[in-house]
């Protein structure tokens, strides 16, 4: 839902979409795949160029910390300098717009900027079930815009990670670095981001914690898909009719009218219907490409609806 909602403002969504797309030439790049050292440095060139460099500074930072999970203790010297001439490249590709900004600096507001400091409260993680827990924004005014806190990836994926999870079937270093990047996203709640602005060069620069879900958003869609592929296999609870996946369904969708999601939402019930479906496993039911597809719906029930209202509220309201 945050993420359709950079639409407010393009240059973030721009440099916000090249996360993916940075993270599989680095994927290639540890696989060795020829080019792939150069298709990196035009990754993060493009994402430096993109508008808002900030984005691309957080991603860099990303890939350091996926990094030190997956690689060794005595490679960590190697990789680095590896990486770095793909850095200086994609650096060097932006002096055309750097070398200007560092000599006009003084002159902008980027000072009183960089004191915006401005951290999550706790209840935003509300938003994970309810993207509008903390007021609709037809009807009411906040201090942080709606796409600057809202976690909401669909209930469906919230489904499929804690059903995962009670499964033991959770990769260890992806939920590492996926409960990290929401522990950042929260800011100087929960101390990290304090800390990071103390030891972290140029993280100060990270004026709202908010900017820090694109990376939340990211690693949790990586998390869900592998989640996914367990939740539509044929293997499994078949004896029960897949019911632990059913209950868990139940469970999110439940809590989530607790929360406060309007129970006359139909596509909430929609999502429901559809996530149902893709839970069940017996001989006979739905086969595994149904199951996909209804598991599709299910998410896209869930997100867009609420996508499209803060947007259509936004551009109301402003109006």
């Amino acid at each position: 839902t945050s993420a359709v909602c950079y639409t407010w403002d393009p240059v973030m969504l721009f440099a916000y979409a090249w996360i993916p797309w940075v993270f599989w030439s680095f994927d290639q790049w540890r696989k060795e795949t020829t080019g792939s050292h150069l298709l990196l440095s035009i990754s993060l060139g493009l994402q430096m160029a993109s508008g808002y460099p900030l984005f691309a500074y957080l991603t860099i930072l990303a890939l350091v910390l996926e990094s030190a999970v997956k690689t060794k203790l005595r490679d960590w010297a190697k990789l680095f300098i590896s990486l770095t001439p793909a850095v200086l490249l994609a650096v060097a590709y932006n002096l055309a717009w750097g070398l200007p900004f560092l000599e006009f600096r003084n002159l902008s507001n980027i000072s009183s900027r960089l004191n915006m400091t401005q951290s999550l409260p706790l209840g935003s993680l509300a938003t994970w079930l309810n993207p509008f827990s903390f007021g609709q924004p037809l009807y009411t005014q906040v201090e942080v815009p709606y796409w600057l806190y809202s976690f909401h990836m669909g209930i469906p994926l919230l489904a499929l990670l804690v059903w995962t999870a009670f499964k033991r079937k959770l990769q260890g270093g992806p939920a590492f670095l996926f409960l990290l990047w929401v522990l950042l996203s929260l800011g100087d709640t929960t101390y990290f981001g304090s800390w990071m602005k103390s030891y972290i060069p140029f993280y100060g620069w990270v004026v709202r914690s908010g900017y820090l879900l694109p990376l939340v958003f990211f690693f949790g869609a990586r998390l869900g898909m592998q989640s996914a592929v367990q939740w539509v296999s044929p293997e499994g609870d078949k004896e029960s009719i897949g019911m632990v996946r059913i209950f868990f369904a139940l469970l999110l969708f439940g809590w989530a009218f607790l929360a406060g999601v309007p129970l006359d939402l139909l596509s909430t019930w929609a999502s429901l219907l559809f996530l149902v479906v893709s839970a069940i496993n017996v001989a006979g039911g739905p086969s595994t490409q149904v199951r996909w597809a209804c598991l599709v719906l299910a998410v896209a029930f869930s997100i867009m609806p609420a996508a499209r209202g803060i947007n259509r509220s936004e551009e109301r309201r402003v109006g």
